[in-house]
């Protein structure tokens, strides 16, 4: 009688068990707007108390309440799946927050028809190294490779990537130590350079980035946030050139948002370079904070966070979107052959990314390419804001955690999540960009070799420099006021 009592029973202890998990979750992900969070609360007590009732005063009519039972265990099935759910996806997008290192590696490469193929090959080997770039990076390569070897590597300094590329070529030299950070720009110059070479160790290494740009924040005050578009499917946290460099002007009072395009070769004094100037590009060469405070010194701003996407986790987010709608200013024909009409456009992946990166038929070239890569981002930050993401939430994460990576924290991106959702507000988006003119000039990462670079208009700094002080400004009147009318 017992046993047949606690079986009456044992679906209410379910969906007891089940209410526990969920609040539990939804208090530890701290993400939903305290209202919600009621009626999150009010919802399954409100199912509880219906199941107890028909617990207590529902036994005699038996179908009914075996009907309940039923019903109670869908119930609980359904508050057990939601509630992993919005655990796995918080836990998934927690993977790819709060970073704040970079990642490094040093390869040790040697000809490709070389009998070399193990480091201890390389036992009294002469070392090709660069002079001055990146010498941290070189001298901690060296000592594992000195340890590995239980010797000091003989190493010759080369002036630029050329020179010592030549050694090796030439065999004056039978091994090259390369950040791969460095192969893209090695590769401009000698096309076959992976061809005729091979990798035969590398040394990973991990950096703190600079303290200045992992200081945390406030989301609820007005902030900057420096997007990185790296030309690289690998790692994301690995050091890169950053071939789309956008600032996202961010005032959470008034809704705003602001994009700020500085075209890649813009030749800015790259922090660290002691005066130098190089491209903005190569400044990711050197790290996302190398980045960040050279735009800083360039627009006299504090950037607050940093978002890294390379270019196939953008296109796997598009996708996942269902795609975005996109606004051409010309008709071309993009990158990949296709043909943009003027207007808006519906973009896959694919298509999106084309999009971003066409610049031959463009008419403004570069500096369309970089109003067309805002657009882009444009686009899906409407689409991310929008009611329709929480459908595509989980695989939207997934694919975030590993192709993006950010500085925000999680109480940071949790507290985003819950103003969006208060509210629910549209965003007022803008976009802006500084501009210059073409030169050839040499550069702190080729050393006297002359590239070509975009010399920045001042006059569109100080442009952009404006704009982006009135959106960080912008309803602090309102809120000034609000403050002293609290005081008195």
């Amino acid at each position: 009688m017992k046993t047949k009592k606690k079986n009456i029973y044992i679906t209410t202890v379910i969906q007891v068990m089940a209410s526990a998990f969920a609040l539990a979750v939804i208090y530890s992900m701290n993400i939903l707007p305290s209202n919600m969070t009621l009626i999150a609360l009010g919802s399954l007590l409100f199912l509880l108390i219906i199941k107890i009732v028909f617990d207590v005063h529902g036994k005699k009519r038996k179908r009914a309440h075996k009907f309940i039972n039923v019903l109670s265990a869908l119930i609980s099935l359904t508050i057990f799946a939601v509630a992993f759910y919005g655990m796995y996806t918080f836990n998934t997008l927690m993977q790819s927050t709060g970073k704040d290192v970079k990642t490094e590696n040093i390869s040790v490469i040697v000809l490709a028809d070389s009998d070399y193929s193990r480091l201890k090959d390389l036992k009294g080997a002469v070392f090709s190294i660069r002079d001055i770039i990146n010498l941290d990076s070189t001298n901690y390569a060296i000592d594992e490779i000195n340890d590995k070897l239980e010797e000091e590597i003989a190493t010759t300094a080369y002036i630029d990537f050329q020179s010592q590329v030549e050694a090796l070529y030439e065999e004056d030299a039978q091994a090259l130590i390369l950040n791969e950070a460095y192969r893209s720009l090695i590769e401009e110059y000698y096309t076959d350079f992976s061809e005729k070479t091979k990798v035969i160790y590398t040394v990973r290494r991990e950096v703190p980035l600079d303290e200045s740009v992992t200081a945390s924040a406030s989301v609820e005050e007005p902030f900057i946030v420096y997007i990185s578009g790296i030309d690289t499917y690998g790692e994301i946290s690995t050091s890169s050139r950053s071939d789309v460099n956008i600032l996202a002007v961010v005032n959470p009072t008034t809704k705003e948002i602001l994009l700020v395009n500085i075209p890649r070769d813009y030749y800015v004094e790259i922090d660290g370079g002691k005066g130098a100037k190089d491209k903005l590009t190569h400044a990711g060469l050197y790290g996302v904070d190398c980045s960040i405070k050279t735009i800083e010194n360039l627009l006299d701003v504090d950037i607050s966070y940093y978002a890294k996407v390379n270019f196939t986790s953008m296109v796997d987010i598009i996708d996942i979107l269902d795609g975005i709608d996109v606004y051409s200013q010309y008709a071309f024909t993009d990158i990949e052959g296709h043909y943009v009409e003027k207007g808006i456009q519906h973009m896959s992946g694919e298509e999106a990314l084309a999009f971003a990166r066409e610049r031959h038929h463009l008419p403004g070239g570069d500096r369309d390419r970089g109003k067309n890569q805002q657009e882009v981002i444009k686009a899906m930050i409407k689409k991310i804001v929008s009611p329709s993401i929480i459908t595509n939430m989980t695989s939207l994460v997934k694919t975030a955690s590993s192709g993006v990576e950010t500085n925000l924290t999680s109480d940071e991106i949790s507290s985003l999540v819950q103003m969006q959702l208060t509210d629910m507000a549209s965003w007022d988006i803008t976009t802006t960009s500084v501009d210059g003119a073409g030169a050839n000039m040499p550069t702190y990462s080729f050393g006297s070799q002359r590239l070509y670079v975009m010399i920045p208009d001042e006059d569109t700094v100080s442009a952009a420099k404006e704009e982006i002080n009135n959106i960080l400004s912008s309803g602090q009147e309102q809120t000034d006021g609000e403050s002293e009318e609290g005081e008195n």
